[in-house]
């Protein structure tokens, strides 16, 4: 049987209509969406810290697309940084290693770029992949700041929607924002995300998409019919949207099926030219980079299980502690008998990827800040985590625990935002990875409490020779070393040549 549709709490007649959504209804709504994603891709853009890592054929996996029509790097055999990383050598053709899917976001920026050096202005995108520095790190940052700053707007219109229990549309929409800011700035969502062409951001824009569409379903099921193309997209930017693509499968056959037609095309319109490219270029429907074989085999499982959380390195629960609210979220809802299947679905996608992710043998993500691997989760885990928000913003009494509670969600908050804000400014904390150890070849260093990533941003701000120097505008450490260290750690430390075959995920 169909899932009886939950009504959200109507504050007013004033507010909205009976039965639909206060926020559907305002007035220049536009403007707002259009201020946030500006101020959030402002930020992004502004902050001075960022990495080429992973992302090092992504710009130029886009130019080919625009000048080439293929996704072949022969043109670049002779030019790119760092020829033998990030790619496949199929049939004598260079490919792109990592999932090219999200490649397509530059497709725009790259477009604009060189349009303007036909006119006159700029290089042109080709002599900036070319220059030894891999000075497309400018493309990388913008085409992010915009991919992750939609999500913003997205997830405050998640919020806005999880919020209905909050009487006034003015206060709802205000506490959304203020959820929508800590998603955005105190999580990896800054400080992975917005820092470098992952594959990370694509991959919550077209989660949080989903997301939207599934909360907005309990007031208007129709639009259902979509959800298959978000969730489709998901997986061809990253093959760890696996967990949540199959779950929310299995939820629209158990409560939706009058939907499944629509929901099963929408991602068919997805997959069948993604599938059909693949195999165009690497002979086989999927890349190697997509083969199950890659999770699965780590004998360390357990040790990743725990490092995934609270690892100074690595763990979730470290460097974004306002995403633990997700389990007294979650608690709220099951005491209201409001915990739907939805939720469950939600729940279970985090658990999930927490699971997988840990059993991935190289669980660290290689040269990366913080908990690189659960970015793909800080929707949910926002989501989850407003529960908590509208109880604090619905309680009139101000008892001993409600102050308790507030004063835990802004220190939670404040350590949120003052982590992951380190790593967009200070580029010291990215050089953790590789000085005075390579985190690849040493990692005892993931558990090192005495030099702990999360703050060796500041504490080389605070206390290094050329403190100025780490907000200097510049492509990141990543692959290229940290030169301004050497004077810090008392040698020269640079980084190993990357594998042929990248292990980082």
């Amino acid at each position: 049987m169909p899932e009886q549709i939950e009504q959200p709490a109507t504050p007013s007649a004033r507010d909205a209509p009976a039965g639909v959504p206060a926020p559907s209804r305002r007035r220049g709504g536009w403007r707002s969406r259009l201020a946030l994603f500006a101020a959030l891709v402002g930020i992004y853009v502004i902050l001075p810290n960022s990495v080429v890592a992973d992302s090092i054929r992504n710009v130029a996996v886009a130019e080919s697309i625009v000048h080439r029509h293929t996704l072949q790097l022969d043109h670049f055999r002779d030019t790119m940084p760092i020829p033998g990383y990030g790619v496949d050598n199929v049939n004598g053709h260079l490919l792109p290693y990592f999932p090219w899917g999200g490649t397509v976001f530059a497709v725009p920026v790259v477009a604009v770029y060189d349009g303007l050096h036909k006119i006159g202005i700029g290089p042109g995108t080709e002599a900036k992949i070319a220059q030894s520095q891999n000075d497309d790190w400018q493309f990388e940052i913008v085409t992010m700041a915009l991919v992750v700053g939609a999500t913003g707007v997205v997830m405050w219109e998640v919020a806005i929607l999880a919020l209905a229990g909050i009487a006034g549309e003015r206060k709802r929409r205000r506490l959304a924002l203020v959820a929508t800011l800590v998603f955005a700035l105190g999580t990896s969502v800054l400080s992975t995300a917005s820092r470098s062409y992952w594959e990370h951001g694509p991959e919550i824009l077209c989660l949080s998409v989903a997301l939207l569409l599934a909360v907005r379903s309990r007031t208007r099921p129709e639009v259902l019919r979509w959800l298959g193309i978000p969730l489709a997209l998901a997986y061809v930017m990253r093959p760890t949207a696996a967990v949540p693509v199959a779950l929310f499968t299995l939820w629209m056959v158990w409560k939706h099926r009058r939907y499944l037609p629509w929901f099963f095309g929408g991602a068919l319109l997805v997959a069948v030219p993604w599938l059909l490219i693949n195999h165009a270029n690497w002979g086989s429907w999927l890349q190697p980079y997509y083969q199950p074989s890659r999770v699965g085999s780590n004998g360390e499982f357990w040790q990743a299980l725990a490092g995934n959380m609270v690892s100074p390195a690595r763990g979730l629960l470290i460097f974004s502690p306002v995403l633990a609210l997700a389990v007294p979220g979650v608690i709220i809802r099951l005491r209201r008998h409001t915990f739907d299947s939805l939720d469950a679905v939600i729940a279970v996608s985090v658990f999930a990827h927490w699971i997988v992710v840990s059993t991935f043998p190289h669980w660290w993500g290689g040269d990366s800040f913080g908990p690189r691997f659960f970015t793909d989760m800080v929707p949910f885990l926002t989501y989850l985590s407003l529960p908590v928000l509208e109880w604090l913003g619905t309680t009139t009494l101000r008892t001993a625990r409600y102050t308790a509670a507030m004063v835990a969600c802004v220190v939670a908050t404040v350590l949120s935002l003052f982590v992951n804000g380190q790593m967009a400014v200070f580029a010291s904390s990215h050089c953790w990875n590789n000085v005075p150890t390579d985190v690849d070849r040493d990692t005892t260093k993931l558990w090192n409490w005495g030099d702990p990533q999360f703050l060796r941003g500041i504490v080389r701000f605070v206390s290094g020779p050329n403190p100025r120097g780490q907000e200097t505008r510049r492509g990141g450490a990543g692959y290229y070393g940290c030169p301004w260290e050497p004077q810090v750690t008392g040698g020269p430390q640079s980084p190993p040549p990357p594998p042929a075959q990248p292990a980082s995920g």
